[in-house]
């Protein structure tokens, strides 16, 4: 895992690297989903497009959308998107999952 101390995005981009490169073996993609969405929760004083930058941003509402929808504990998704986007979530998401 990379030091605490790097950046957000880094850590957040290191924990879903994982399951990028490995999506078959994706059985410990929801902890590791749950601990990079709480390194983001844990940044203070910072919007999502702070953290994250264009179109980054829009790609972390849409995912904490999916895992809110596609979990049973979605807690911790719905936290993110009410500290980032005022419980709002992806409409254009949740359109594609209504047409599946």
């Amino acid at each position: 895992m990379p030091p605490f101390f790097a950046a957000p995005r880094a850590r957040l981009a290191w924990c879903l690297g994982g399951f990028v490169t490995n999506s078959r073996e994706y059985c410990g993609l929801g902890p590791r989903l749950r601990a990079c969405t709480q390194l983001v929760l844990n940044v203070e004083g910072r919007s999502a497009e702070e953290i994250f930058s264009y179109p980054d941003n829009l790609k972390f509402r849409s995912c904490m959308t999916l895992f809110m929808t596609a979990t049973t504990d979605n807690t911790i998704f719905k936290d993110a998107l009410l500290k980032y986007f005022d419980s709002k979530p992806d409409t254009l998401t949740l359109d594609l999952l209504a047409h599946r």
